[in-house]
């Protein structure tokens, strides 16, 4: 199965690539223009801002054409979490199959649980296969013990005493 782009994705993507250019040229003209030493200098750097902002409308306006040209008319922006809790308690999934039909997913919090797990674990065990060691990504964990663990060591000399400082036991 092949992963190059279409046609279509290219103009797009070639859109999108020509846009944030002409955007990066403009606001680099504007702010050098706002430190020129003179008013020909600043002037200069004003005008070919102008220039590469109509070059990025420009860019805009046909990126707009062609993202309304290749979606569909239904096409709009999801509007909550493509993952949610029902007031049931079941988990909702919002996602899309390959042909871009959306597939609602419920549910119950034990499969959803169940699923997650699973999902921890192939991840995993993908990063192990690649060479990637599971704790190179995740957050370290604090090095400095809680407080309320902190106590003083009985000694013989107060032995069956309870040692000073040390947390109440849990009920």
């Amino acid at each position: 199965m092949s992963t190059a782009p279409t046609p279509a994705a290219d103009t797009v993507l070639n859109s999108i690539d020509a846009l944030c250019d002409a955007h990066a040229k403009a606001r680099v003209a504007y702010t050098v223009a706002n430190h020129a030493d003179t008013k020909t200098e600043r002037d200069h750097h004003l005008a070919r801002s102008q220039y590469w902002n109509s070059e990025a409308h420009n860019h805009y306006s046909s990126l707009t054409e062609a993202i309304h040209t290749l979606a569909p008319d239904h096409t709009q922006v999801e509007t909550f979490l493509p993952v949610r809790v029902l007031p049931n308690g079941h988990v909702e999934i919002h996602t899309r199959d390959q042909h871009g039909r959306q597939i609602v997913v419920v549910l119950t919090t034990a499969e959803a649980v169940a699923i997650g797990v699973h999902l921890t674990a192939h991840a995993a065990a993908s990063l192990d296969r690649t060479g990637t060691m599971l704790h190179r990504v995740l957050p370290p964990l604090p090095t400095q013990p809680p407080v309320a663990t902190t106590h003083t060591p009985t000694t013989p000399a107060n032995e069956g005493a309870p040692a000073k400082g040390r947390a109440p036991a849990p009920q």
